[in-house]
């Protein structure tokens, strides 16, 4: 129908792909269905509308879940809207949660610079090289491959999950 379509659970975005300046972008499920519909106006943030549901959070599995809540508290200013042994949730001041939960065993995922990570946090900031140096200092890394392009850097938290900072948003 002529719409930029991207497909969620058919293949992956490549780095290349994504809808940097596209006024309108459609997500589509793996039977063809629109998802949502991602926008930008005005040099606003793109924006998803859902369609059938929102995202109430995204939960990482972890070690220590209280460490990890501290390292992206410090990271975002979201504040902790739940917190047991178990299980930490932040929550952001436009309502997203990011949730750590213990997983005995845990190891970190595996990504390079040959396949992405399943998973990441992208970090919105103005200032890549401070936030970066700051994150390194919370206990962030560096991967060991760089898949860094123009406006994004990637790093590791403190358990190893991908998150990227970018001034793309």
């Amino acid at each position: 129908m002529g719409r930029n379509r991207l497909e969620v659970g058919r293949g992956r975005l490549g780095i290349e792909d994504r809808p940097r300046a596209v006024p309108d972008w459609f997500l589509d499920d793996a039977h063809g269905g629109s998802v949502s519909r991602l926008f930008k106006t005005g040099g606003n943030p793109i924006r998803t509308v859902a369609a059938m549901s929102n995202i109430a959070s995204v939960t990482l599995t972890c070690t220590d879940p209280a460490k990890l809540a501290a390292f992206y508290r410090q990271a975002t200013g979201y504040a902790v809207a739940y917190e047991s042994p178990e299980s930490v949730y932040l929550a952001g001041p436009d309502g997203v949660r990011v949730g750590f939960d213990r997983v005995e065993g845990f190891e970190p995922p595996a990504w390079s610079s040959d396949v992405l990570p399943a998973l990441r946090l992208d970090l919105a900031t103005d200032n890549l090289e401070e936030t970066e140096a700051r994150l390194l200092a919370l206990g962030a890394t560096r991967p060991g491959h760089r898949l860094d392009t123009e406006g994004w850097i990637f790093l590791a938290d403190p358990e190893g999950h991908a998150l990227c900072l970018t001034s793309v948003y």
